[in-house]
């Protein structure tokens, strides 16, 4: 991996409306030439790491590399727990 390299960005919101505040993944995007090699994976831990608090990651329907990807971080980040 090319560590001075653009691989794609990410956006991420803090979202403090209601009772319980919580952290948004606005955009996440990785240049199709860097996807399958577990970049986007590290960035998405690195991500939950940075901002400790409740999550909240959407993706649109129709995405299915999305939904695929989201639920197979999330999933493995936290030990199966949704």
């Amino acid at each position: 991996m090319e560590s001075d390299k653009l691989a794609g960005f990410v956006l991420v919101r803090k979202i403090t409306e209601g009772e319980s505040p919580k952290v948004s993944v606005a955009e996440f995007f990785i240049l199709r030439k860097y996807r399958g090699q577990g970049i986007g994976k590290k960035v998405a831990h690195k991500l939950f790491e940075m901002f400790k608090g409740n999550w909240s990651v959407s993706w649109l329907e129709k995405n299915l590399p999305a939904k695929t990807f989201w639920t197979k971080v999330i999933m493995e980040y936290s030990n199966g727990e949704l």
